[in-house]
């Protein structure tokens, strides 16, 4: 049985992998070596899982690290709206970063437009160009909106001069360093470290996909149905309950009194919501 599990995890990916011109490395697969050796893929993921779970890395938490980020440079131009366009748009590292094994995955100017209009957007759609979860070029579609009338930093705002000045060049990167080269992981990485270390958080709980748990998290506080926030961050099954969080105690740490969070869902509730969702397309 597990050899025909693991045949078939291995077929499907190279199927779709084929259709994007490459091949499949099982050695560099750690689930899949996993599930060679007789470990299922969900046992897979709950072993991870198990050595520590990542913290939501909400809007109070990002607005404590912006402050930790002074200087006006480039760099840290990039660092602050990385960590804003990572809540806010739910995006994953391979995003804002860029990814050797998928270069065509870095964000561009072409995949930003600013909406009702560039002189004056209240929110931005962004069109991902790719993600692990997107085979066969499916579009991912994000809507940020401005949040400037909550006097919060906003997204929209301020990447408008970035987008600005990039747009003569829309195939170009996003975001460059000042010798042209992009920004890698490990730069986001390092951002974390150096927020984390002067706001005495662990590490460990704030890895670049925090900012993607946060952004879900943080709309399940505000009373989001986990239908509406799977739609928002492009999840397909009930693995969007894994990304949320029914509190995080860091808030006191930076000064927010523990008046955030609320009671996990269940998968029935997931259920519910989706069979509820097929009732009204159907009528």
């Amino acid at each position: 049985m597990i050899g025909k599990t693991f045949a078939a995890h291995v077929s499907a990916i190279n199927y779709f992998l084929k259709l994007r011109g490459r091949e499949l490395n099982i050695a560099k697969c750690s689930q899949l070596q996993m599930l060679k050796t007789g470990m299922t893929n969900t046992a897979a993921k709950l072993r991870v899982i198990t050595q520590f779970k990542r913290r939501a890395l909400v809007r109070p938490l990002i607005h404590a690290m912006l402050g930790c980020i002074k200087t006006r440079n480039r760099t840290n131009q990039w660092r602050r709206l990385a960590l804003l366009l990572g809540h806010d748009g739910m995006l994953r590292c391979s995003n804002l970063t860029y990814y050797d094994k998928e270069p065509d995955w870095y964000l561009c100017p072409k995949h930003i437009t600013f909406l009702p209009s560039l002189a004056q957007p209240d929110r931005m759609r962004i069109r991902l160009p790719g993600s692990k979860t997107n085979h066969i070029n499916t579009e991912e579609i994000r809507i940020i909106h401005c949040v400037c009338a909550k006097n919060w930093p906003c997204t929209v705002h301020l990447l408008l001069p970035v987008y600005q000045a990039r747009q003569h060049d829309p195939g170009a990167w996003l975001f460059a360093k000042q010798d042209g080269s992009p920004y890698y992981r490990h730069d986001l990485e390092e951002t974390l470290l150096n927020c984390c270390d002067f706001l005495d958080l662990e590490y460990k709980y704030y890895t670049p996909h925090a900012l993607r748990i946060g952004g879900a998290t943080w709309l399940w506080w505000h009373q989001h149905t986990v239908a509406e926030i799977a739609h928002k961050g492009n999840w397909r099954s009930d693995s969007v309950l894994t990304y949320l969080r029914s509190e995080n105690p860091d808030l006191i740490k930076i000064g927010y009194q523990n008046g955030f969070g609320r009671i996990l869902p269940t998968k029935s509730d997931w259920t519910n919501e989706r069979a509820k969702k097929w009732r009204f397309i159907l009528k």
